[in-house]
């Protein structure tokens, strides 16, 4: 025993060494006390001093077990200034005869100064986290060793540990033999310089950091708040953005039915002008034909010299000519009204076209935006996820200490129950040999009786006190495992919260998969909303795309209906203003026939002729009688007939001023006729000239009737196309009709007045019917550029 005291008593590193037990049960079964025990008498310090003395000289199995531990009651929150008062019992005497021991001062004072190394050792000690507690443990109250193995389980039924400070200090201190190292607790807190942290032990504990799992929990539940939070806010945002999306479609599609039906009341409208156009046309048509077989029947009626019915025709040929005039101008009036609607029809066209335009810019920015939220989605997501797989980790990893922690707890105290077994059985197995020995001994002593009757009385007193001894040694062994057991039960309670801890961190352990599963989940939902919403994103740059080169398209298709139409205004134009010059060189014609034609101008050329040949004949007849005046004079005067002479002398002067005055008159009729003739002829060559230019300007107006019939035909081949998709079989046969009627009027001017076109851009340029452009769909549109050899990349 000397030898186990020496290896156990005097040892620093004995993980009981500095703990305070608390026995809070008899704390509140005892009556309240003085703060400081009273002191002992005198007489009864000195008995239990000197016994003992004599039990540890005698009785080397006299120590106790738990040498380093002192048994405290823990104050109650009304009654902190009152202690209970401490009683002990020797080991030597029995329970009934309680004795009141003081704690050894050095013991007393190295409880409650920690020395140094012990500071220093509380620094470098291993933080568990098991049983913390934030409160700062009250004033230790005075200390009593253990008296009795009866009082030792109810004291160890609600212990606390209390570590003191120096292990030098208390293995200085202990008197009596120690059990191998049972390791309870180590250091936690060092809190604020204060000497005196504790680690408590609460049997009833179930985990190893209530506070520190709790707090845990709660941040977990407030991460999953969050988590749902975010997710619940990501899809409200997925929502609103799948009903952004819908409502900007309702609208394109709204705009896009409303251009529909103005686009389909539009060409119900040209559909019916157009029936009003044929119409006139074909009455120009017929009107024109009669006029040409009225013009043919004057033609006859002149060389026939029937001028009463020469006239009758040419009157004809004037109302007709009138009527031709009138139909003309209700044709142009309803080509004006057709290009009006043509007009509108572009005007939708071009509607058309900024929906489009519009619903591509819409579509492009509800990519950006949908794009930027995606982004923005998933940015949340990452961070989102990154928390929660920081928490998680940083949860795994405390949750692993806490393993680790209560492993290596459980590991000590299996080794601590494991020692105080193996220590115990050490402990009494040399007072079992004493036992068997005195048994053995005993028996002997029997067998001596019997046989030495003699020596009875000696050997019944040596029986007596060896049966004393006996007792003694049983009381020595049932005190040993009497203290023995509380520990026992300790240990048992302890392991039991181990165990319970355990579970516990199994749980979380669970909970905490549980949570990562459901963090995958997460994450993979965000994943899966940001590939949605990507998709739809996709799917509007798509839409986006699609309009843009539907616009694209309807553009480069309209550019080409509006230039055939551009050609054919300046083509109609043209053939007006070639009509109206025709018109009025064929009027300046007729009125410088008219004026050949007029009475005035032959009466007065026959009047100045007949007048010259008046003048003609007087001269003549002067001419002749003047020579025969003279002849008569010179008879007259050779017969001295002076009156006769002078006569005939004054009719000779009268004839000669009469000569002078008609040629003067016939010289003023000859200038008079000159300019009648001048006149005449220059009338005559401005009719050459306007006829000339008449023919030349039919000419032009023919060539450029081709060219807008060839436009004509093209287009009524064009609307013809659209109509058979339409299986419209009166439209398609009236569009046929009109188009062979324009390619065969065409025909007959290039031969009638032998054209020769430069080139043959108004036959291959791809027209297409403007309302069929804005009714189709981009897809039939993009096939049709492609067969034209357009496309909107060009």
């Amino acid at each position: 025993m000397a030898s186990q005291d020496g290896g156990w008593g005097d040892g620093g590193d004995s993980l009981f060494e500095g703990m305070v037990l608390f026995a809070p049960a008899a704390a509140e079964a005892e009556a309240p006390e003085a703060p400081k025990p009273p002191t002992p008498p005198a007489d009864a310090a000195a008995t239990s001093a000197s016994d003992a003395e004599s039990s540890a000289a005698s009785q080397p199995l006299d120590e106790d077990l738990f040498s380093d531990l002192t048994l405290l009651a823990p104050q109650t929150p009304l009654d902190q200034d009152q202690h209970p008062q401490p009683q002990a019992q020797d080991q030597n005497h029995r329970p009934a005869s309680p004795v009141a021991v003081t704690p050894p001062p050095a013991a007393a004072a190295l409880s409650r100064q920690p020395s140094s190394s012990s500071l220093r050792k509380k620094k470098r000690a291993v933080r568990i986290g098991y049983g913390r507690s934030p409160q700062t443990a009250p004033a230790l109250p005075p200390t009593v060793p253990i008296a009795t193995a009866a009082a030792a389980p109810a004291a160890a039924t609600a212990t606390v540990l209390r570590t003191a400070s120096s292990s030098s200090s208390l293995s200085d201190a202990s008197t009596y033999d120690a059990v191998p190292p049972i390791p309870i607790q180590y250091l936690d807190q060092l809190g604020n310089d204060d000497e005196r942290d504790a680690a408590v032990v609460d049997p009833d504990a179930n985990s190893l950091d209530a506070v520190s799992v709790n707090s845990l929990d709660a941040k977990q539940e407030a991460k999953e708040e969050d988590g749902d939070k975010d997710a619940g806010e990501a899809v409200v945002a997925v929502v609103g953005i799948d009903e952004r999306l819908a409502l900007l479609r309702s609208q394109i599609s709204s705009k896009l039915d409303s251009v529909q039906q103005r686009a389909a009341a539009v060409a119900a409208k040209r559909r019916q002008l157009a029936g009003r156009q044929r119409k006139v046309a074909e009455d120009v048509g017929s009107a024109a034909s009669k006029h040409k077989d009225l013009e043919r029947e004057l033609e006859e009626a002149c060389e026939a010299e029937d001028f009463e019915r020469a006239e009758r025709i040419s009157d004809s040929l004037a109302a007709l000519e009138k009527d031709k005039d009138r139909l003309l101008t209700a044709l142009r009036d309803a080509e004006l009204d057709y290009d009006s609607v043509d007009l509108e029809l572009q005007d939708v066209l071009e509607s058309r076209i900024a929906v489009e335009e519009e619903a591509a810019a819409l579509l492009e920015q509800y990519a950006k935006d949908a794009t930027e939220h995606a982004d923005s989605v998933s940015k949340q997501a990452e961070e989102m996820s990154s928390k929660e797989i920081e928490g998680w980790q940083t949860s795994m990893e405390l949750l692993q200490i806490k393993k680790l922690e209560t492993e290596v707890e459980t590991e000590l105290v299996l080794a601590a129950r494991s020692g105080l077994e193996g220590s115990v059985e050490h402990l009494i197995e040399d007072d079992k040999r004493e036992k068997d020995i005195l048994s053995k001994k005993g028996e002997t002593l029997a067998v001596e009786l019997a046989e030495l009757l003699e020596l009875v009385r000696l050997k019944e007193a040596e029986i007596a006190e060896n049966n004393a001894q006996i007792q003694e040694v049983q009381e020595r062994i049932s005190a040993v495992v009497s203290r023995s057991h509380g520990s026992q039960s300790d240990i048992d309670m302890k392991i039991n919260s181990l165990q319970e801890s355990q579970t516990k961190i199994d749980q979380d352990t669970e909970a905490l998969a549980l949570k990562k599963n459901e963090i995958d989940n997460c994450i993979s939902s965000a994943e899966q909303k940001d590939s949605d919403l990507r998709e739809i994103i996709n799917a509007c740059s798509s839409e986006a795309k699609a309009c843009q080169q539907s616009v694209e398209i309807r553009r480069k298709l309209a550019s080409s209906i509006l230039k055939s139409r551009q050609d054919r205004i300046g083509l109609l134009k043209m053939e007006e203003e070639i009509s109206q010059d025709i018109q009025m060189l064929r009027q300046q014609t007729t009125d410088a026939r008219t004026s050949l034609q007029l009475q005035e101008i032959s009466s007065k050329r026959a009047g100045i002729q007949q007048e010259i040949a008046t003048c003609k004949q007087k001269l003549s007849f002067i001419d002749k009688r003047g020579p025969e005046l003279e002849a008569e004079k010179k008879v007259a005067a050779a017969a001295r007939n002076f009156k006769e002479a002078g006569r005939i002398a004054a009719e000779a002067k009268v004839l000669n001023s009469e000569k002078e005055e008609l040629r003067a008159k016939l010289e003023k009729a000859g200038t008079d006729l000159e300019v009648i003739e001048k006149d005449i002829t220059a009338t005559t060559d401005k009719i050459q000239e306007c006829e000339g230019l008449i023919v030349l300007k039919e000419q032009e107006s023919a060539m450029a009737s081709y060219k807008r019939l060839r436009l004509d035909s093209s287009a009524a081949r064009a609307e013809l196309t659209a109509a058979t998709e339409t299986d419209d079989g009166e439209e398609v046969e009236i569009l046929h009709k009109e188009a062979e009627a324009a390619e065969s009027k065409a025909l007959e001017l290039k031969t009638l007045y032998n054209l020769q076109p430069d080139s043959d851009e108004y036959i291959f340029q791809p027209v297409v019917p403007i309302a069929f452009i804005t009714n189709s769909t981009w897809q039939h549109l993009a096939e049709m550029a492609f067969s034209f050899g357009l496309s909107p990349e060009t």
